[in-house]
């Protein structure tokens, strides 16, 4: 027992996920099974996990895309920044423009917030003017945008402040819950 079955001999190493491995070696990134072999060659500038979809970014060339478990690069390196799936969304951004694409590339939601967040559970959070609320996968403003700050839903609740007092907001039928 307590054999390593991976050589250390990785630059860095992500956590497995989907049974494969992001690693750097030397100064690239690639991806390895279980068992060490490569499954992903090592021609990436930066590489993230698997999402739940089965998809990771990757950046090539300081642009970001997404490859599946073998390597093929479904929505190939487009993107001056790509964020995990989250939902079956991803937040891209494209010369200062901020949207979401589906696992097939394709633009769902555009955005005309300050900030928008990843999706989770459904929402996300978006802030305009300093004042932060929610909006669901079609871009509909669920939480109107009046918090000092707001974080994602997590377990059927979001984090709210308002007046330098936190409460929460319930997933369920956006109740809030301990605002004054």
């Amino acid at each position: 027992g307590g054999n390593v079955r991976i050589p250390i001999m990785y630059d860095t190493v992500d956590g497995f996920s989907k049974s494969l491995c992001a690693a750097k070696l030397n100064n690239h990134w690639g991806y390895v099974d279980g068992q060490n072999n490569v499954v992903i060659p090592f021609i990436y500038n930066r590489a993230a996990h698997f999402s739940e979809d089965g998809l990771a970014r990757v950046c090539r060339m300081n642009l970001w895309g997404f490859v599946d478990k073998s390597g093929n690069e479904v929505i190939p390196p487009q993107y001056n920044y790509a964020a995990s799936f989250s939902d079956g969304l991803a937040k891209v951004t494209r010369n200062s423009m901020d949207f979401f694409i589906n696992a097939s590339g394709d633009i769902v939601l555009t955005s005309k917030y300050d900030y928008i967040g990843s999706f989770s559970e459904g929402y996300a959070v978006v802030k305009t003017n300093f004042k932060w609320g929610f909006i669901d996968k079609d871009g509909n403003e669920v939480v109107s945008l009046q918090f000092d700050y707001a974080c994602d839903f997590w377990n059927g609740y979001a984090r709210v402040m308002q007046n330098n007092k936190w409460g929460f907001i319930r997933r369920n039928d956006f109740q809030l819950l301990g605002v004054v």
